[in-house]
Parts: C-alpha cells; structure tokens; sequence
C-alpha cells in the first residue's frame, strides 16, 4: 500500500496542486493501490520531517525545505518526495504497470517539463486569489502570509485588470501554443506527446490544465476560453485524464 501525501482544500476531497496531481495521475494510470493523508500547508515540513522525507530543497537560511507530493510506499518502506522522482521510483518498483517514461525517455520529457514551465509565466497572476479562494480557512492564512513574504506584496496585489490582463492572457496563450506545436508534430489534433500511450509530458500538461479549470471553474469564462484553444487540445486531454481524476 502507498500512502500519498497531499494538500487538502476546501473543495470535498479534491486537490488543487499540479504537483500533486501528477503524483495522483501517476498512480491512477499505473493502477497502483494507495490512499491519501490529507495535510494543511503549514503541517508539510514538521510532518514530513518527522515521518523521515529527504528534504526537496533549501531554505534562503540554509535549513531543509519539505515539499508536497510525498509518497510512503509501505511494503518497501520507501519515502519518496517529488512527483518526478516519484514517477521514477513507481516505474523501477512497479515494472508490470504501465511506464510513465518508456522508451528511454527521462532526459527528453525532463526537457519538455521545463520548456512547458517557462510557459506558464504570464498564468500564475490570474491563477492566484482562484485558487487562494478554495483553500481552507487555515490553508489560506498559510498562503496569504507565504505570498507576502516570498514576493514582497499582498496577494491582491497580483490581479491583472484592462489592458494589462489582456496583454498577459494573450501573452499565456502564445507560449502554450509552442506546447501545441510539439503535439501537433506527433501527429493531428488527439494525441498524446509520444503518440498513443500517455507518458510524463502528458501528466504534466494535464496536470496544470486541470489545476486551472478546478480552479477558474468549469463556467468560467477563462476556461471557456481555455478550452478552445489550439483547436480544443486542451479540453481534449483532460477529457481523455477523466478516468485517472479518482481521489482514494
């Protein structure tokens, strides 16, 4: 059994983490059994530590910094932090389940992640008081202090209006379509980055894709707009990730 580690919300049983849901997808497509412990932001790094996690990074002052998604896989008696590492570790341990980097693929879906990344610079502004909005009462506490100190500034402060909001929103949709044009390269418009199967990059996209429309809602209007784009590929791919969305 895994037991996964994971920021509760406000929303019933649901996750808003990307990061945590590529360690759920993860373990959805691989038909791994697990269950999640739900954890408040401001219980990571003492429960973490105390449960025996490495550290995933380091703090300005040089102490270790503890980060969500971990995993405890019990029959093992391995701890895991860090949803590639994570991804890595189920593909060695569980060899019968489906590969989530086949093919010797790890170098090359570790450099579509990071170009993936660099898109997403003109999102974070619009996605940061939604999905503040769906954390709980403790949890938004932890993050509005967290925001403050990290950047300096309220978390009001980061909303986009006129001019500026639609430069940056347009600015967002012309980075994903260098995105869209790896895929299309794969071949037409309902494929996966390697073709049939889903692997890593896949989870990746999706993973932020699905952490937007959770937390713009599925009537917004950002997300109407979001789920046209690129001839609907978007939409698509989470539409073919519905049946890995499971919560245990």
């Amino acid at each position: 059994m895994i037991i996964f580690y994971d920021i509760i919300t406000a929303l019933p049983n649901q996750t808003l983490s990307p990061n945590s849901w590529k360690t759920r997808f993860t373990l959805n497509i691989k038909g791994i059994p697990y269950r999640t412990e739900w954890l408040e932001f401001d219980e990571i790094q003492e429960r973490l530590k105390a449960d025996g996690f490495n550290p995933t990074g380091k703090k300005d002052d040089g102490s270790d910094f503890y980060t969500l998604p971990a995993i405890h896989d019990t029959s093992a008696g391995t701890k895991v932090a860090d949803s590639f590492l994570i991804a890595q570790y189920l593909d060695k341990t569980y060899p019968d389940t489906p590969k989530i980097f086949p093919h010797l693929t790890t170098g090359l879906q570790s450099a579509f992640e990071d170009q993936f990344m660099t898109s997403l610079t003109s999102m974070w502004p619009f996605s940061f008081l939604p999905v503040h909005s769906k954390l709980t009462p403790r949890g938004q506490a932890h993050n509005r202090k967290a925001k403050q100190e990290q950047f300096g500034k309220p978390l009001e402060s980061f909303e986009l209006t006129g001019e500026e909001a639609v430069r940056e929103w347009e600015n967002f949709r012309n980075a994903i379509g260098k995105i869209d044009e790896y895929y299309a390269k794969t071949g037409g418009t309902d494929s996966f980055l390697l073709g049939d199967s889903i692997s890593w990059g896949d989870i990746v996209v999706a993973s932020f894709f699905n952490y937007l429309k959770l937390a713009f809602g599925d009537d917004s209007e950002r997300w109407k707009d979001i789920s046209k784009w690129h001839a609907g590929r978007w939409n698509r791919l989470l539409i073919a990730f519905d049946r890995y969305t499971s919560v245990l």
